[in-house]
């Protein structure tokens, strides 16, 4: 059976954890915004720090994502998984802020902001149509308490496809 070559994403485990590091490192860096987004200099930082935790985050996942489907029998392949969803989940909470801060701003700022800082262009269309949906955000504390439920989405249909497909893999 081919299998992934998952050095492509991580050589080994070490760089693995170095990745999961530089997440929360990151994801506690992109927190300390809280109240901060109104101001040009601070919305730029923000968003080059998000944009770079979006990079090793999806590259994280991805390894963690493939190696667990590569055998749904292997616990640690698993376990990196669940850590890589709670870290994430974490810093979805801890960044729950965006939204409405976002939203504050007001629609005709952020488009001049996009026309004035083009490097961001890569955020515009999901920050404008953020406010096409604007009357589905709620208030910076309610987003959080939602944000905290998300691992509870997906831990359901992890654990069917652990067991479907964990039960009927055969490594042979």
């Amino acid at each position: 059976m081919d299998k992934w070559d998952l050095s492509v994403l991580f050589k080994n485990e070490e760089e693995f954890e170095k990745s999961l590091d530089k997440i929360q490192e990151l994801g506690k860096l992109a927190a300390s915004y809280k109240g901060k987004l109104k101001d040009d200099t601070s919305l730029c930082e923000y968003f080059s720090c998000t944009r770079e935790l979006s990079e090793i985050l999806d590259r994280t996942y991805s390894y963690a994502h493939m190696a667990s489907d590569l055998d749904r029998k292997d616990v640690k392949a698993m376990e990196r998984l669940m850590r890589v969803f709670n870290i994430a989940n974490e810093i979805s909470s801890e960044t729950s802020f965006e939204s409405p801060e976002i939203i504050s701003i007001g629609k005709d700022k952020m488009i001049a902001f996009f026309k004035n800082h083009p490097d961001y262009s890569d955020f515009d269309f999901s920050i404008l149509k953020l406010f096409d949906s604007s009357d589905h955000v709620l208030d910076d504390k309610s987003e959080k308490i939602i944000s905290n439920y998300a691992m509870l989405e997906r831990t359901g249909s992890e654990l069917y496809g652990a067991l479907t497909y964990g039960d009927g893999y055969n490594n042979t």
